[in-house]
């Protein structure tokens, strides 16, 4: 997406937020030019406005940002795409989690977490993993698939189905 103002406006909260982090991702490129362009006939009489806007930039400017953590940043990447194959390979758990009124996203990020704790790793096919690592892997449909089957089972017992 993108997003885009008249230049007529003081700038907008958002775009700040943007100005944040596009400095944590280019942190240390000193090869970055930033601007505020109020170029609206319309400024002429909002000097203070403009003055405003100029002084929040040099502020964010003067303040060090810290380099944006990329591994945060695959790990969510990497959430997000193993979310959307689950999704896709296992089609008939959307609408079980639904019947039982379980968010599936819930339950997704619950075994995530419980597959970090354990130190294994999420793998499409332990057959592609040498022997000796398999112990430390978990498949991504069959493990997921195993952990929902148990946690569906258990909200039955806990509303006595």
């Amino acid at each position: 997406g993108s997003w885009h103002d008249g230049h007529g406006e003081p700038v907008h909260d958002i775009v700040w937020s943007l100005l944040d982090t596009s400095l944590a991702l280019l942190a240390g490129n000193h090869h970055v030019i930033h601007t505020i362009e109020h170029t609206s006939p319309g400024w002429a009489g909002r000097a203070a406005d403009f003055a405003a806007d100029f002084a929040r930039l040099v502020q964010v400017l003067a303040t060090p940002t810290p380099p944006a953590n990329r591994a945060d940043r695959q790990a969510q990447y990497m959430q997000g795409y193993l979310r959307t194959l689950i999704h896709e390979r296992i089609p008939l758990l959307a609408p079980a989690c639904a019947q039982r009124q379980l968010a599936m996203d819930t339950l997704i990020t619950a075994w995530l977490e419980q597959v970090a704790a354990s130190g294994r790793r999420v793998v499409f096919d332990t057959a592609d993993i040498p022997y000796p690592e398999r112990a430390d892997c978990v498949e991504l449909c069959q493990g997921f698939l195993a952990y929902a089957k148990t946690a569906l089972k258990d909200v039955e017992v806990a509303h006595g189905r």
